[in-house]
């Protein structure tokens, strides 16, 4: 909506000489704060559509807050012209009142959403500026522990309301009755209600999806509830088969997920079933209503990135061959693994931070304007064991330098 952001579009019938046109263009909205500055006026489609913008201020990054019951009028006087000379017939008046009344523009959730998260930041999103005082009025139904607080400064057309979780699948409705006001004193012509019904506590998406592979080979695999977790209840909950030593990680506060780490990594390219059973449970006791199953695939080893890229021309004669790999590599299998086209010698670096990488630099130049093919053979293996199922190769071409 160009109105949202203080845009506002006219068309001519002509292709309008921009400098008169700028000189034209008069806003009148006294008391607003309105600021139109003719330099920032767009022209599109050749010049006969033209697009002018609104502000609070002078800056250019900033957007107008339409004033409740403001009227504005843009008046483009009989002196503009097009690019022919032409004036005006006559003057042109827009007045338009972009916001009548004090209203909420939005809500999240939005009016009767169901399946809401118990966690989730209740907001409220006003066309004019509130403070503090605004709590009072609103109600919430059943009561729920928490408080409502400004989105920024001392007063903000945004509120949210904070707390632990709502309860699950419960049904929630949140009132502000008619006669509440803004800071300006312009109030609600009628009154609001927000309606919304929560969740069941329950597995609401995992990563990989069901039936889908992992990137890496000690990739992690997250879980995310509709609410909270009882983080003690978490690894007596979790079977993996075939097994594996799994790392939990959780987030400290209102922990909605938990991720599971590898301490090694996956067998490659193997199925895995990951089952939580109900013996797992919400920070508010509930326990999850049936047992869960996810099936994933691990990947195979595999090079997931390389410079030079395949097919390059032009590559320095004293390239630094760079190879990324979806799993941690036994460095003791790269150097018979690796060869490349003239029997070129050179020096390999492990990048041990990562465990995934090495380099190989060519000890001379390689000779100019020459096509070169580096393989890795399958006899390179991961630190745990997997191997490459096919040799990789690609080639490239040097260039004169």
């Amino acid at each position: 909506n160009l109105m949202d952001y203080g845009n506002v579009v006219l068309r001519f019938n002509k292709i309008m000489d921009a400098v008169s046109l700028k000189r034209s263009i008069v806003l009148n909205a006294p008391g607003s704060g309105a600021k139109l500055d003719t330099n920032d006026v767009t022209f599109f489609a050749g010049g006969d559509i033209v697009l002018l913008i609104l502000r609070d201020s002078a800056s250019a990054f900033t957007t107008i807050r339409w004033k409740v019951g403001q009227q504005y009028v843009i008046v483009v006087q009989a002196s503009a012209k097009d690019i022919n000379g032409n004036t005006l017939a006559s003057g042109f008046r827009l007045s338009f009142t972009p916001e009548p009344f004090f209203r909420i523009k939005s809500s999240s959730p939005q009016p009767n959403a169901s399946n809401v998260p118990p966690a989730t930041s209740v907001s409220l999103t006003f066309n004019s500026p509130v403070d503090t005082s605004f709590f009072s009025r609103i109600q919430i139904a059943p009561t729920v522990a928490g408080g409502w607080r400004l989105s920024s400064g001392s007063t903000s057309p945004r509120i949210h309301f904070d707390h632990i979780d709502f309860s699950y699948n419960a049904q929630y409705e949140i009132l502000i009755p008619s006669g509440a006001s803004d800071i300006f004193g312009n109030r609600l012509p009628q009154e609001f209600r927000l309606g919304f019904t929560t969740d069941v506590f329950r597995i609401s998406s995992t990563t990989p999806a069901y039936g889908d592979s992992l990137f890496a080979l000690d990739d992690r695999i997250r879980l995310s509830f509709s609410g909270s977790l009882d983080t003690a209840t978490i690894r007596s909950a979790v079977r993996l088969l075939p097994s594996a030593n799994l790392m939990l990680w959780v987030p400290s506060y209102a922990p909605t997920y938990v991720d599971l780490y590898p301490t090694t990594e996956f067998i490659a390219d193997t199925t895995y079933t990951l089952t939580v059973d109900t013996s797992l449970h919400s920070l508010s006791g509930i326990r999850l209503p049936a047992p869960y199953s996810l099936t994933f695939r691990s990947p195979s080893l595999r090079v997931i990135y390389h410079t030079p890229e395949a097919g390059r021309f032009g590559v320095s004669r004293r390239p630094t061959i760079y190879f990324v790999f979806n799993g941690k590599i036994d460095t003791s299998s790269v150097r018979s693994a690796f060869s490349i086209t003239g029997g070129v010698v050179g020096t390999f670096s492990m990048l041990t931070y990562s465990s995934n990488d090495f380099t190989f630099a060519p000890s001379v130049p390689l000779q100019p304007t020459t096509l070169y093919t580096v393989t890795i053979g399958t006899s390179l293996h991961s630190k745990y064991g997997a191997s490459l199922k096919s040799p990789y190769t690609f080639s490239f071409t040097t260039g004169l330098q």
